[in-house]
Formats: structure tokens, sequence, C-alpha cells
């Protein structure tokens, strides 16, 4: 079995610990934290394009963003991925700040070995529209006026 058969699997086996959860599900939660941002310039068509790869297509395409809604399955806390007019985002129940840190901690974990899927989507922002996504495992994000 080589490298990246390896590294598929481990992937797959992570990502069965988060699930995606009805979008319903996540009313009344609010931003807990900020996403660091490791590359500037592509920050957001990075981001939606590995959750692209986990769960497909953002079910929620709104003004300035988009959203995922997540169950941690190992304790069934509700959070989402998201990005909005201040760029990506974890937000939560504020019941479950105290436990967010460490869940969101390996979600991040999972991400940062999720390779970037081809995908695209377009939103409207203040400054025109924003198209992001990934070509070729290459994240992009373009503001079209």
């Amino acid at each position: 079995m080589n490298r990246e058969n390896i590294n598929d699997i481990n992937i797959q086996i992570r990502n069965d610990r988060f699930e995606l959860a009805e979008d319903k599900s996540a009313y009344g939660t609010s931003l807990f934290k900020n996403r660091e941002i490791n590359n500037p310039k592509i920050f957001i068509g990075d981001f939606l394009s590995k959750l692209w790869s986990l769960y497909g297509k953002p079910e929620s395409i709104f003004y300035e963003g988009f959203s995922y809604t997540i169950r941690d399955k190992e304790t069934g806390v509700i959070f989402t991925a998201y990005c909005s007019g201040s760029g990506p985002a974890y937000g939560g129940f504020q019941k479950d700040f105290e436990n967010l840190n460490l869940i969101i901690t390996d979600f991040e974990e999972l991400l940062l070995t999720t390779p970037n899927a081809d995908c695209e989507i377009e939103f409207e922002t203040d400054f025109g529209v924003m198209k992001c996504g990934s070509e070729d495992g290459k994240p992009y994000n373009v503001i079209k006026n």
C-alpha cells in the first residue's frame, strides 16, 4: 500500500468522528473563534475546498459566505464551520464553549490533512461577487465587480 492510500484511509478514519448535521440544529449558535489564517491570499477557497472534500457543497450559501453544521460524534456537540464578512470561523452554543476548543483543534487537524476538492461557489459581498474554491488542488478567492 502506498503512502497516498494510507493518508486516504487515515482521513476516512479520523473523519468518522465528525458528521454533517441539519442546519436547524445550529440555531442559536454564536461565534466561538475565528479560524487561524495560514495563507491570507486564498484562505476562503482553502477552507471551503477542504470542507467540500469532506462534506460536499455547503447547503447554506448566503451574503458574504457559507456554512456547514457539524456534529462531533464523540461528544454530541454541534458546531458550525463557516465564512462570513470577517472570514472563516467556528461557532457553537455557549453551553459548549468549554469543550469546543479541543473539538475545534481536533477538527482543524483533520482539515490540515484533507486535500482540496475541486469546487466553486459565488456569493455577494460589500465589494462585489466573491468567487472561491479550488481547481486542480489549488485554492483561490477572487472578487468580481
